[in-house]
């Protein structure tokens, strides 16, 4: 249940980047980005420690720094596709992980 709701929320978010122009999303839009990625911190969190205990456990692959929106919707994307097609659980789980907290950044580049 856990991993469904992380996953949810990030295929929604990329297919949501997919439609919009991502330096004029409304303000409606935001809250409502912003609501989503909050209401599944708690599951992020739990997968996120579950994850650390499996063996094949990697660190974050994260850029240092995504500077604006169209810089992290250029990351997200191609990290979603990467995610997209990895057949193995593990790196999965880590590509999965790693858009979420893209989510994260996103919500907290746009909080007013």
């Amino acid at each position: 249940m856990i991993l469904r709701c992380v996953i949810r929320l990030t295929v929604e978010f990329f297919h949501s980047l997919q439609r919009v122009d991502i330096d004029s999303v409304n303000d409606f839009s935001l809250e409502y980005w912003g609501g989503s990625v909050f209401s599944g911190i708690g599951s992020f969190t739990s997968l996120s420690q579950a994850y650390r205990s499996t063996k094949g456990a990697t660190r974050s692959t994260l850029p240092q720094r995504v500077t604006s929106r169209a810089a992290l919707k250029e990351e997200f994307t191609a990290m979603y596709r990467e995610f997209a097609g990895e057949t193995n659980f593990e790196k999965r789980c880590r590509l999965l992980l790693d858009l979420f907290k893209l989510q994260i950044i996103f919500v907290g580049m746009t909080y007013d």
